[in-house]
Protein backbone atom coordinates (compact mmCIF):
# COMPACT_ATOMS: atom_id res chain seq x y z
CA UNK A 1 0.00 0.00 0.00
CA UNK A 2 1.20 3.16 -0.68
CA UNK A 3 0.32 7.05 -0.25
CA UNK A 4 -1.47 8.31 -3.30
CA UNK A 5 -0.83 11.75 -4.75
CA UNK A 6 -3.28 12.78 -3.28
CA UNK A 7 -2.87 12.11 -0.05
CA UNK A 8 0.74 13.29 -0.38
CA UNK A 9 0.01 16.77 0.18
CA UNK A 10 -2.94 16.55 2.30
CA UNK A 11 -2.26 14.33 5.62
CA UNK A 12 -4.70 14.50 7.45
CA UNK A 13 -2.86 13.23 10.92
CA UNK A 14 -0.49 15.80 10.86
CA UNK A 15 -3.25 18.39 9.54
CA UNK A 16 -1.22 21.25 8.04
CA UNK A 17 -3.41 23.18 5.84
CA UNK A 18 -4.06 26.10 8.59
CA UNK A 19 -6.45 23.91 10.97
CA UNK A 20 -5.07 23.21 14.65
CA UNK A 21 -1.93 20.56 14.78
CA UNK A 22 -3.80 17.18 15.25
CA UNK A 23 -4.26 16.33 19.08
CA UNK A 24 -5.40 12.29 17.62
CA UNK A 25 -2.37 10.83 18.15
CA UNK A 26 -0.31 9.92 21.76
CA UNK A 27 0.16 12.54 24.66
CA UNK A 28 -2.54 14.58 23.20
CA UNK A 29 -0.93 15.04 19.85
CA UNK A 30 2.70 15.31 21.68
CA UNK A 31 3.80 11.61 20.77
CA UNK A 32 3.95 10.65 16.70
CA UNK A 33 4.52 6.55 15.87
CA UNK A 34 4.70 7.40 11.78
CA UNK A 35 4.42 3.58 11.58
CA UNK A 36 1.10 3.63 13.16
CA UNK A 37 -0.47 6.07 10.27
CA UNK A 38 1.65 5.13 7.12
CA UNK A 39 2.74 1.73 5.16
CA UNK A 40 6.52 1.04 5.94
CA UNK A 41 6.73 0.50 2.55
CA UNK A 42 6.32 4.32 1.37
CA UNK A 43 8.49 6.11 -1.25
CA UNK A 44 10.38 9.10 -0.82
CA UNK A 45 8.23 11.78 -2.19
CA UNK A 46 5.84 10.75 0.69
CA UNK A 47 8.76 11.08 3.32
CA UNK A 48 9.50 14.69 2.67
CA UNK A 49 5.91 15.54 2.16
CA UNK A 50 5.72 14.01 6.04
CA UNK A 51 8.87 15.95 6.82
CA UNK A 52 7.39 18.98 5.28
CA UNK A 53 4.26 18.63 7.42
CA UNK A 54 6.34 17.49 10.85
CA UNK A 55 7.91 21.03 9.72
CA UNK A 56 4.91 23.02 9.99
CA UNK A 57 3.47 21.26 13.38
CA UNK A 58 4.10 22.72 16.48
CA UNK A 59 2.42 20.06 18.28
CA UNK A 60 4.88 17.03 17.99
CA UNK A 61 7.79 15.98 20.74
CA UNK A 62 8.41 12.87 20.52
CA UNK A 63 9.12 10.94 16.56
CA UNK A 64 9.16 7.21 16.15
CA UNK A 65 10.69 7.14 12.74
CA UNK A 66 12.02 3.91 12.49
CA UNK A 67 12.16 0.95 9.56
CA UNK A 68 10.96 3.01 6.72
CA UNK A 69 13.90 1.44 4.56
CA UNK A 70 12.35 2.77 1.22
CA UNK A 71 11.24 5.94 2.04
CA UNK A 72 14.21 7.17 3.95
CA UNK A 73 17.06 7.79 1.87
CA UNK A 74 19.99 10.21 2.25
CA UNK A 75 17.81 13.34 1.71
CA UNK A 76 15.12 12.47 3.26
CA UNK A 77 17.85 11.74 6.79
CA UNK A 78 19.08 15.57 5.67
CA UNK A 79 15.52 16.78 5.59
CA UNK A 80 14.66 14.83 8.68
CA UNK A 81 17.38 17.01 10.22
CA UNK A 82 16.06 20.66 9.40
CA UNK A 83 13.01 19.46 10.71
CA UNK A 84 15.01 18.72 13.85
CA UNK A 85 16.60 22.30 13.91
CA UNK A 86 13.43 23.67 14.74
CA UNK A 87 14.34 22.49 17.95
CA UNK A 88 10.75 21.11 19.21
CA UNK A 89 11.32 17.39 19.09
CA UNK A 90 13.28 16.25 21.46
CA UNK A 91 13.32 12.22 21.59
CA UNK A 92 13.83 10.73 18.06
CA UNK A 93 14.12 7.22 17.20
CA UNK A 94 15.11 6.84 13.90
CA UNK A 95 16.63 3.77 13.08
CA UNK A 96 16.36 0.25 10.97
CA UNK A 97 16.27 2.78 8.20
CA UNK A 98 18.67 0.57 6.08
CA UNK A 99 19.74 2.22 2.31
CA UNK A 100 21.17 5.88 4.22
CA UNK A 101 24.88 5.61 3.52
CA UNK A 102 27.97 6.65 6.19
CA UNK A 103 28.48 9.76 4.71
CA UNK A 104 24.74 10.79 5.34
CA UNK A 105 25.01 9.59 9.05
CA UNK A 106 28.14 11.93 9.11
CA UNK A 107 25.93 14.75 7.91
CA UNK A 108 23.22 13.92 10.11
CA UNK A 109 25.75 13.65 13.66
CA UNK A 110 27.06 17.36 12.61
CA UNK A 111 23.38 18.66 12.72
CA UNK A 112 22.30 16.76 16.03
CA UNK A 113 24.53 19.93 17.74
CA UNK A 114 21.89 22.57 16.58
CA UNK A 115 18.66 20.21 17.80
CA UNK A 116 16.97 19.86 20.99
CA UNK A 117 17.37 16.21 20.57
CA UNK A 118 18.18 14.81 24.13
CA UNK A 119 17.07 10.95 23.50
CA UNK A 120 17.61 8.99 20.36
CA UNK A 121 18.39 5.44 19.04
CA UNK A 122 20.09 4.38 15.57
CA UNK A 123 20.02 0.84 14.33
CA UNK A 124 23.62 -0.48 15.31
CA UNK A 125 24.05 -1.72 11.34
CA UNK A 126 24.27 2.36 10.31
CA UNK A 127 27.04 2.92 12.55
CA UNK A 128 29.38 -0.16 12.73
CA UNK A 129 33.38 0.49 12.61
CA UNK A 130 32.73 4.25 13.33
CA UNK A 131 33.11 6.53 16.11
CA UNK A 132 29.30 7.93 15.25
CA UNK A 133 27.15 6.32 17.64
CA UNK A 134 29.67 7.89 20.50
CA UNK A 135 29.51 11.75 19.03
CA UNK A 136 25.60 11.06 18.53
CA UNK A 137 25.70 10.03 22.26
CA UNK A 138 27.60 12.80 23.74
CA UNK A 139 25.41 15.43 21.36
CA UNK A 140 22.36 14.09 22.99
CA UNK A 141 24.05 14.35 26.63
CA UNK A 142 24.77 18.03 26.12
CA UNK A 143 20.94 18.79 25.46
CA UNK A 144 19.70 16.74 28.60
CA UNK A 145 21.49 18.22 30.78
CA UNK A 146 20.46 21.81 29.16
CA UNK A 147 16.90 21.20 28.47
CA UNK A 148 14.13 21.64 30.46
CA UNK A 149 12.12 19.78 32.70
CA UNK A 150 9.70 17.73 30.01
CA UNK A 151 5.89 17.01 31.12
CA UNK A 152 5.39 13.39 32.81
CA UNK A 153 2.37 12.83 30.46
CA UNK A 154 4.52 12.28 27.32
CA UNK A 155 7.95 11.26 29.47
CA UNK A 156 6.02 8.12 29.82
CA UNK A 157 5.57 7.44 26.60
CA UNK A 158 9.03 7.66 25.44
CA UNK A 159 10.92 4.05 24.89
CA UNK A 160 12.94 2.50 22.47
CA UNK A 161 15.97 4.84 22.67
CA UNK A 162 19.70 4.63 24.06
CA UNK A 163 18.50 5.88 27.18
CA UNK A 164 14.89 6.45 28.08
CA UNK A 165 13.61 9.18 30.22
CA UNK A 166 12.08 8.86 33.83
CA UNK A 167 10.11 10.74 35.32
CA UNK A 168 11.01 11.36 38.72
CA UNK A 169 8.88 10.06 41.96
CA UNK A 170 8.79 13.54 43.42
CA UNK A 171 7.66 15.50 40.75
CA UNK A 172 4.96 18.13 39.89
CA UNK A 173 1.84 17.57 38.77
CA UNK A 174 0.96 18.21 35.14
CA UNK A 175 -2.28 20.40 34.31
CA UNK A 176 -3.73 17.09 33.15
CA UNK A 177 -3.47 15.29 36.38
CA UNK A 178 -3.89 18.64 38.24
CA UNK A 179 -7.38 18.87 36.77
CA UNK A 180 -8.06 15.43 37.25
CA UNK A 181 -7.40 15.30 40.96
CA UNK A 182 -8.80 18.23 41.37
CA UNK A 183 -12.40 16.63 39.94
CA UNK A 184 -12.21 13.66 42.13
CA UNK A 185 -11.58 16.03 45.15
CA UNK A 186 -14.56 17.89 44.50
CA UNK A 187 -16.77 14.67 43.59
CA UNK A 188 -15.29 13.54 46.93
CA UNK A 189 -16.31 16.50 48.90
CA UNK A 190 -20.09 16.11 46.88
CA UNK A 191 -20.17 12.78 48.65
CA UNK A 192 -19.15 14.26 51.80
CA UNK A 193 -21.59 16.69 51.95
CA UNK A 194 -24.21 14.49 50.87
CA UNK A 195 -23.41 11.88 53.35
CA UNK A 196 -23.19 15.19 56.27
CA UNK A 197 -26.19 16.18 55.06
CA UNK A 198 -27.66 12.50 55.67
CA UNK A 199 -26.61 11.85 58.97
CA UNK A 200 -28.00 15.59 59.83
CA UNK A 201 -31.32 14.54 58.59
CA UNK A 202 -31.05 10.77 60.83
CA UNK A 203 -29.56 12.93 63.58
CA UNK A 204 -32.55 15.10 63.59
CA UNK A 205 -35.07 12.16 63.29
CA UNK A 206 -33.23 10.78 65.98
CA UNK A 207 -33.67 13.11 68.46
CA UNK A 208 -37.33 13.51 67.38
CA UNK A 209 -38.18 10.30 68.34
CA UNK A 210 -36.38 10.31 71.46
CA UNK A 211 -38.39 13.68 72.46
CA UNK A 212 -41.06 11.31 71.36
CA UNK A 213 -40.05 8.33 73.63
CA UNK A 214 -39.52 10.52 76.62
CA UNK A 215 -42.90 11.97 76.12
CA UNK A 216 -44.44 8.85 76.25
CA UNK A 217 -42.35 7.27 78.85
CA UNK A 218 -43.65 10.31 81.29
CA UNK A 219 -47.61 9.47 80.16
CA UNK A 220 -46.92 6.44 80.80
CA UNK A 221 -45.58 6.70 84.14
CA UNK A 222 -48.65 9.44 85.12
CA UNK A 223 -51.09 6.96 83.80
CA UNK A 224 -49.17 4.64 86.11
CA UNK A 225 -49.44 6.84 88.81
CA UNK A 226 -52.97 7.69 88.35
CA UNK A 227 -54.03 4.29 88.26
CA UNK A 228 -52.10 3.20 91.34
CA UNK A 229 -53.96 6.59 93.20
CA UNK A 230 -57.42 4.88 91.27
CA UNK A 231 -56.83 1.47 93.30
CA UNK A 232 -55.90 3.21 96.48
CA UNK A 233 -59.16 5.17 96.33
CA UNK A 234 -61.04 2.13 95.45
CA UNK A 235 -59.81 0.30 98.22
CA UNK A 236 -60.00 3.21 100.81
CA UNK A 237 -63.52 3.44 99.64
CA UNK A 238 -64.58 -0.07 100.13
CA UNK A 239 -62.56 0.15 103.44
CA UNK A 240 -65.23 2.80 104.39
CA UNK A 241 -68.11 1.07 103.27
CA UNK A 242 -67.13 -1.79 104.93
CA UNK A 243 -67.02 -0.14 108.16
CA UNK A 244 -70.15 1.67 107.34
CA UNK A 245 -71.72 -1.64 106.92
CA UNK A 246 -70.45 -3.14 110.54
CA UNK A 247 -71.10 0.07 113.08
CA UNK A 248 -74.84 -0.06 111.22
CA UNK A 249 -75.04 -4.04 112.05
CA UNK A 250 -73.96 -2.96 115.88
CA UNK A 251 -76.73 -0.20 115.85
CA UNK A 252 -79.25 -2.51 114.87
CA UNK A 253 -78.11 -4.90 117.37
CA UNK A 254 -78.20 -2.60 120.70
CA UNK A 255 -81.36 -0.68 119.56
CA UNK A 256 -83.84 -4.39 118.92
CA UNK A 257 -86.70 -3.65 122.05
CA UNK A 258 -87.02 -6.56 123.92
CA UNK A 259 -90.21 -8.08 122.17
CA UNK A 260 -88.11 -7.97 119.21
CA UNK A 261 -85.36 -9.96 120.34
Amino acid sequence: MHLSDSDKGGLGFLVIDGREDSRDFEADGRVLRLKQYVPSDLLPGHMDAILDALAANTRVEVLYIQNFEWGMLDAQLRHLGEVLANKRIWALNVGENFQITNQAWERFTLALEDTAVAYLYVSEQHLRNTDLKVRMRDAVRLHRRAGPARDPEVVDKVGNMWWNPKTSKKRRLTSTEFDRMMAAMKRRCVRHLVLQTQFDDLAKEHETALRLARDLSRECTAAQIEAAESREAEEAARERLRSYIERLQMVNVYTLTPSEK
